[in-house]
């Protein structure tokens, strides 16, 4: 297997990577958006979202900031000198120097990492991940570059999923095909496939804790995911092509939020969530290589902010 090894990018201190297009990284930090050109080690700022004086000060501060959830989920080009942005529960568009607040919105929603997609006729679509304890409907958006507003292109009736985790594009498949992955409960743990736009949308797969997904990679033999479980054990699946089975290819140490194909691997990463499943206080990083062998590269302990909560302090065996 190939030996990876991470190493800290002195440029990159402080920022987070949102986008890259080869020649050109897109980076954020706080309310920023920036843009690395290749062979710079400077990078420019292309624009501000604006915020609050109270809250930018105390983002200042990892811990507020971590606390505040003041920080950039996604920057996706969409356009010539277009950039649709999802900052804390706010969804906006940069046009030039220029940042504006989506229209269209009918409530405040996070989109959770990767979890916007731009489809093949350049429609961007992402759903509301709320908390949704009523289980009201859910809407899945559409923007179309060039636009000022959004549109609702498909709306879940209440009590059919509690939110969505993130839509994907299947390179392998027709260049229409996209993929909703939605929970929590089982019943709302599914994979949903669209191939028009959201006009119709088929559940593939869907069943208990296994099938809850937050993102998904895509090879030419099969969907590779791994699992959210809060009461079940964590494990990386992959759903072969052919036939439609699933079959597990490791356990993991925890649920699995944000993954990443590069070159010919696949990354995984494990969060220290510390849900009623984790058994180890611990976030990884795991790497499936083209003969589906896993090796965890690397691993780092839960730090003194613990998510009380949510789930009550957990003892860790």
């Amino acid at each position: 297997m190939k030996q990876w090894q991470l190493e800290e990018v002195e440029a990159l201190r402080g920022f987070a990577v949102e986008w890259s297009d080869g020649d050109r990284l897109f980076l954020s930090r706080r309310n920023q958006l920036f843009e690395l050109a290749a062979g710079s080690d400077v990078p420019r700022k292309i624009g501000t979202i604006p915020a609050g004086a109270l809250r930018s000060l105390v983002a200042r501060f990892r811990l507020g900031q971590r606390l505040l959830r003041f920080l950039v989920f996604n920057l996706l080009p969409t356009a010539p000198g277009e950039f649709l942005v999802t900052f804390g529960k706010e969804i906006g568009v940069l046009r030039g120097d220029r940042y504006f607040p989506l229209q269209g919105i009918r409530q405040p929603t996070r989109v959770l990492r990767q979890g916007i997609v731009q489809a093949a006729d350049g429609c961007v679509y992402w759903g509301e991940y709320i908390p949704n304890l009523q289980r009201q409907d859910i809407a899945v958006y559409r923007y179309r570059p060039g636009a000022d507003r959004a549109e609702i292109a498909h709306l879940f009736p209440a009590g059919a999923v509690r939110h969505v985790h993130g839509i994907y594009r299947d390179p392998f498949d027709d260049p229409n095909t996209l993929w909703c992955l939605c929970g929590d409960l089982p019943h709302e743990c599914q994979f949903l496939r669209t191939r028009d736009g959201f006009q119709t949308l088929e559940a593939v797969w869907e069943g208990d804790e296994t099938w809850r997904a937050v993102s998904a990679q895509f090879t030419a033999k099969g969907i590779y995911y791994g699992s959210d479980a809060e009461f079940r054990e964590n494990c990386l699946y992959r759903i072969d092509r052919a036939d439609g089975s699933r079959q597990v290819i490791q356990t993991l140490d925890g649920p699995v939020y944000y993954s990443k194909t590069v070159g010919d691997h696949l990354f995984f990463a494990t969060t220290a969530e510390l849900c009623p499943s984790q058994t180890e206080n611990v976030a990884s990083l795991w790497c499936v290589d083209p003969d589906d062998r896993v090796e965890r590269i690397f691993h780092a302990y839960k730090d003194f902010v613990q998510p009380d909560k949510k789930y009550g302090k957990k003892p860790l065996s």
